[in-house]
């Protein structure tokens, strides 16, 4: 892997999270093309110059110091347009420090101090980082979103926020490419394989059996989440609100829209 800005920036942020003893793993479309690049056969859709980190912290206070780290040792800087950016270097490399654990509400909520008036939607952070893969990169180790729960949460950052219609593309993405994201040749493809029934489906599609495996994966990682999901997405799904944009979004016929979006949810409800 070449050494990079973002290489860089990831060796630091490690290091810092060490010296603070915060636990923290890679999110976003930076983290899921360092996944991708271990799977030649999937096309790595666009390149990302920012670098998104979630960390878990127990406090306001634990979250402030590791950013002041960052600062004070490191040299990054504040972006005065957004509370959870940090600039690096000259050519302003954006570091998105997103943090979770004990500073969210019950619904996976955080509102940002000190006038708590900015709110961002965690849910399901704790799952990605308990169950996340590793993976070198420069000179440390780093934990990564799994593919499945990187697709379901972007799902829930869109129910969260409709402005983010890139979030709608990046599940997309993942769904139209799972069967090569995952074993398939094992899991779906192999004599009396776990997953083979996905095969037999009438008019059978492989972005929609994409995201029934997604489904079925994402409840094996946690239950609870999937299906709070899935009622989230029910509920906003209605009236085909969801179906529609979907269909907008990743230019996609509404009646293929609705049945990815159905077989998400009747893999995540026939498992859970």
């Amino acid at each position: 892997m070449e050494y990079s800005i973002q290489t860089r920036v990831i060796e630091i942020v490690s290091e810092a999270a060490k010296l603070q003893n915060i636990d923290f793993l890679l999110i976003g479309a930076y983290a899921r093309n360092l996944f991708l690049m271990n799977n030649p056969a999937v096309p790595i859709p666009r390149w990302t110059y920012d670098v998104d980190v979630a960390c878990q912290v127990r406090n306001w206070e634990e979250y402030h110091a590791l950013v002041q780290v960052l600062i004070e040792k490191y040299g990054f800087r504040r972006d005065s347009s957004n509370k959870h950016r940090l600039l690096f270097e000259k050519e302003d490399m954006p570091l998105d420090i997103i943090p979770f654990g004990g500073v969210e509400n019950s619904n996976g909520e955080i509102f940002w101090p000190p006038n708590f008036d900015t709110c961002l939607n965690v849910r399901g952070f704790k799952a990605a980082l308990h169950s996340a893969d590793e993976m070198s990169i420069g000179r440390t180790m780093v934990k990564i979103i799994k593919p499945p729960l990187f697709a379901l949460l972007k799902l829930i950052s869109y129910l969260d926020d409709n402005s983010r219609t890139k979030d709608l593309k990046d599940f997309c993405f993942v769904a139209n490419n799972y069967f090569d994201i995952t074993d398939a040749d094992a899991r779906v493809y192999a004599n009396a394989g776990p997953d083979a029934d996905i095969l037999e489906k009438e008019d059978f599609d492989y972005i929609v059996a994409g995201a029934e495996l997604i489904g079925r994966d994402c409840v094996s990682i946690d239950k609870q989440l999937s299906s709070e999901t899935a009622a989230l997405i029910l509920a906003y799904n209605e009236s085909d609100k969801l179906t529609i944009a979907l269909s907008q979004a990743c230019a996609l016929s509404p009646a293929n829209s609705k049945k990815i979006i159905s077989g998400l949810l009747d893999e995540i409800i026939r498992n859970s």
